[in-house]
């Protein structure tokens, strides 16, 4: 979006599904199964942990400016 445009065409709806589709696929089969599925491990990578503490860092010294 740009100044309340979209910036691309929309994605057409079959297009979406087949997305959809191969993203589901490369999870894994126990998180798929519609009985009983297991829960997904999520891991937080170094990268985003160093992002997410730089993130609150700016935000205390931004709060501690106003």
């Amino acid at each position: 979006m740009l100044q309340g445009k979209p910036l691309y065409p929309p994605e057409s709806l079959a297009a979406i599904a087949e997305r959809t589709a191969r993203s589901v696929q490369r999870l894994p089969q126990t998180v798929r199964i519609l009985e009983e599925p297991r829960g997904l491990e999520v891991k937080i990578s170094e990268a985003l942990a160093a992002l997410h503490q730089e993130v609150l860092t700016r935000q205390q010294a931004i709060a501690t400016r106003i």
